[in-house]
């Protein structure tokens, strides 16, 4: 799906992004309209699922259980990345490597985490 995604972008070089595959395809007319809607209101929703997941992480992870915070860090959530938006899509893409880096190094520590609890366990396993 990615591939095709790629090839189709590399094709069809646009502002418009996957709206203007729907438009090469079906012509401009109410069918693509109420897709790029629904497009633009799945990304609201995405955006907001996520936010709500950090939240729940995040206080968990702090142990702070108030609905207000967990409102008020959705809420901060958002803004930084609608503020991150109004900066253009240099800035975006930058914020992105930083974000896939910082999420790549929490894999890793996880990653590791498991090597060292699973030798830990085979050299206590009695034989």
């Amino acid at each position: 799906m990615a591939y095709n995604y790629a090839k189709l972008g590399s094709k069809f070089i646009s502002n418009a992004g996957p709206i203007e595959f729907i438009l090469r395809g079906i012509g401009d007319n109410e069918i693509t309209g109420t897709l790029a809607f629904l497009m633009w209101m799945s990304y609201v929703v995405s955006l907001s699922l996520f936010s709500d997941a950090f939240a729940g992480y995040l206080l968990a992870l702090i142990g702070i259980r108030d609905p207000f915070l967990f409102g008020l860090v959705e809420i901060v959530v958002v803004a930084v990345f609608v503020a991150l938006n109004f900066f253009g899509s240099k800035t975006v893409g930058r914020t992105e490597s930083f974000i896939v880096l910082g999420k790549l190094l929490v894999l890793g520590i996880f990653v590791l985490g498991g090597i060292v609890d699973y030798q830990s366990r085979l050299c206590s396993t009695p034989a």
